[in-house]
This record gives structure tokens, sequence and C-alpha cells, in this order.
């Protein structure tokens, strides 16, 4: 992992492995996260560019995902999403293993925000599941850049991630539809680009009227539920991660005056931005 920018905000973090810079999955122990950073660094939460997925062998402990502050303990799997904000609590203690992938889970399913981020297996499958991991372990010391190596870590993965969707309350459900799919995609690319439905189908091949059917028959909810909870994600993220003055948060999700702003969250939150902002913080 390597910070990506300097400014005073979210962390962004970019894979970058300190194995072998073509190796596509990497399995850290917490021992040696503690061993490659000096302990201020996970004070601070991150913005991830990649996939992870956090074992827990044993012990207890906590990792927090956006502002889900998730308890850990032995067959718990902590699944992390490109884009998403977490910070690790690695000062507990707990025996755990970070599984970082350069690309997309492979068979975890499509995950958005509001589903759950943790799971817990069985007994059969945590042992199965932390053979895949000592594999893993493994193969990366003598990874060299080739397909067949590529193919054999990429197929660990896939086995682990298929592992943790097997333990999801989700498993059995039918595929989302296409339509709703797209426009989550759509709003993850950039939330504040638009506050209408109609601006985020706007580059889709799917009507607002099939869109908001498909986010009805996906989650219950209408488009424009789902577009104002992303929108008040995001903004709750650069409040409570991040130095911006209201203000500055409001303009980069799209609100030309800072009072639109404050009524939409109000709106969204049931509290005021400012509120929200000191109860977040420590």
């Amino acid at each position: 992992m390597v910070e990506s920018g300097h400014r005073a905000e979210i962390r962004p973090v970019d894979f970058t492995s300190r194995r072998h810079p073509d190796l596509p999955v990497e399995a850290v122990t917490r021992s040696e996260l503690l061993a490659r950073f000096d302990p201020g660094h996970f004070a601070r939460p991150e913005r991830v560019s990649f996939a992870a997925l956090l074992l827990v062998r044993d012990g207890s402990g906590r990792h927090d995902v956006d502002f889900e502050t998730i308890p850990l303990r032995p067959g718990r799997v902590v699944e992390v999403r490109p884009g998403q904000v977490h910070r690790w609590h690695l000062e507990d203690g707990c025996d755990a293993v970070a599984v970082l992938s350069r690309s997309p889970l492979p068979t975890s399913g499509e995950w958005f925000p509001g589903d759950a981020a943790h799971r817990d297996l069985d007994a059969t499958s945590a042992v199965t599941a932390w053979a895949l991991v000592d594999a893993l372990l493994v193969e990366q010391e003598r990874f060299i850049p080739d397909t067949a190596s590529e193919r054999l870590m990429m197929a660990l993965l896939e086995a682990l991630t298929a592992l943790a969707r097997r333990a999801s309350p989700n498993a059995q459900e039918a595929p989302r539809p296409a339509a709703y799919r797209a426009f989550r995609a759509a709003l993850e690319r950039d939330p504040g680009a638009s506050h209408t439905v109609r601006g985020h189908v706007a580059g889709l091949p799917y009507s607002e009227r099939t869109v908001n059917r498909a986010c009805v028959r996906a989650t219950g909810r209408s488009a424009k539920a789902l577009l104002t909870d992303r929108i008040a994600l995001e903004a709750k993220r650069l409040l409570a991660h991040t130095d911006d003055p209201a203000a500055t948060v409001a303009s980069r999700l799209g609100f030309g005056e800072p009072g639109n702003f404050h009524k939409f969250f109000v709106r969204a939150t049931g509290g005021t931005p400012a509120s929200f902002r000191r109860r977040s913080r420590p």
C-alpha cells in the first residue's frame, strides 16, 4: 500500500506490493503491517483504490468501514471495497491477515452502499479459508511475473472470496437488475455530478423510468432515495475525515450555495453538517 496524495484530507491509498511490482494479490499479516508503518499511520482513515479482505484468525478487536465500527472475532471476514473509507485498529492485538487485491474481488458479488461489510464463516469454511490464506502467503514469496503465477494467485483469491460470498446473508438472492447496477456504478464515479436521477442516467442505455423500476425491484427504494443516500454518504466522509469547511464540502458535491447543502444534509440525515462533524470526531 502506498499513499497517493499529500492533501490534508482523506488519505488516498493505492495498491503497491513491496514484494514484487507485478504481484496481483498480497496477503499481509498484522505484524507485517505494524512493521511497515509507524503507529501514527493507522490513526488516520484512508480511502483505498483497491479491494481488501480482513480475515480474523484469533482474538478480538475492531475495524471501521465508513461509519460502521465492526467488532472482530474469529471467523469474521471484513470486506473493504474501492472508494470506501476505512480505519485500522491494529493496536487491539487481533490476529488477522489482510488480503489485498489489485483487481476487483472476482466472486464476492457486487457491493453497494448499505450492504453488509462483514460476514462470518462457519467452522468448516474457516478452516478452508485459512488454508487458502496460508497458500497465498507461500505463493507470494515465490511469485514470478508469468501467466501461471498470476493465475495461481488469482485462483486462490477467487476461492477465498467464494467462501466469503457463500457466508453472505444475500448469497442466494437473484442477480440485481442491470439497470440498477449501471445506475449505482454511475453514482460511484461521481455522486455529486448531478443532484437528479436524470443527470446520472443521461449516459446510460436506460431510461429514468427503467432505472427507477430496477432500483425499487433491487432495494425497495426509489432511484432518487438511493441518490440522496449516496450524496449524503460522501458528505459524511468529507465532514468526518477532512478539515474542509462546510462551504468547501458543498462545492465539492456540486451545491452552488452552502445553504442548499445545509438544507439537503438536514433532510437526508436529520442533523446539521456542523453537529455531524462534532459527533464523528474524537
